[in-house]
């Protein structure tokens, strides 16, 4: 369970590494990078790997997701609003934005008599854009 603590974390840094270091992501790029999540999951089954990546924009006091792509899950809503743990993550009228990456893992112990639905494990990286204000989502 402890390796499996540690492989969330792994993926929920890589995958929010991976997104700040673009300009622009396209559907092959998204693609790399959910395959990477399950490279990086290994050895253990990536089927009970979900994946949230967005990026997120300060509106007034609000932060919003201009895009958002998911493995293994729902995405996040494009303009829905998402609450983060400092609200100085986004300064306010810099057109700065970060990329939010959530992973859950449910991992499936040998133990299955005693944990029969698994033991979830989640993280969550909050990640400035490298080389641009805002990473750009295109087809």
């Amino acid at each position: 369970f402890i390796t499996a603590d540690r492989k969330a974390t792994q993926v929920a840094s890589a995958v929010g590494d991976l997104a700040s270091q673009s300009v622009e992501l396209t559907n092959d790029d998204i693609t790399d990078i959910f395959d990477a999540a399950e490279v990086l999951v290994r050895p253990f089954d990536s089927s009970t790997l979900t994946v949230i990546v967005s990026s997120i924009e300060r509106d007034g006091n609000q932060f919003r997701v201009l895009w958002s792509e998911a493995l293994n899950t729902a995405s996040r809503g494009v303009g829905s609003t998402v609450a983060l743990p400092d609200e100085d993550l986004i300064p306010a009228g810099t057109g700065q934005t970060i990329i939010l990456s959530e992973v859950q893992y449910v991992h499936n112990s040998p133990l299955g008599n005693m944990f029969t639905d698994g033991l979830s494990v989640t993280d969550t990286f909050y990640l400035r854009p490298r080389r641009t204000l805002s990473v750009a989502r295109v087809p």
